[in-house]
């Protein structure tokens, strides 16, 4: 079922991507002081959009990277400690002489 979720999901992001681009397709000059391009509105826009989510995650690859170790540590230190209770349970009590 999410399957299918999926594919219509993106069937409506290529649908609307397409109108978007019908409705912008009129021609803009970007100007970098070096050399001029003329793309229509709804590349610069889709363009402008990736790279932001790129530059997004290289930022927050840092974050991620630490979390994931501090994830891996602490499960180390999860997994002696339930080892150590099992351990400790195995242990009989001596209630006296």
């Amino acid at each position: 079922m999410t399957r299918v979720i999926q594919i219509v999901f993106a069937l409506l992001i290529v649908f609307f991507g397409l109108a978007f681009h019908i409705k912008n397709d009129a021609q803009v000059t970007l100007d970098f002081y070096i050399r001029t391009l003329a793309l229509p509105l709804s590349w610069v826009v889709v363009v402008a959009f990736s790279v932001g989510a790129v530059l997004g995650l290289l930022v927050m690859l840092n974050t991620i990277l630490r979390l994931q170790r501090e994830i891996r540590r602490l499960t180390k230190k999860h997994d002696m400690a339930a080892k150590e209770i099992v351990n400790l349970r195995a242990i009989p009590i001596n209630d006296g002489p």
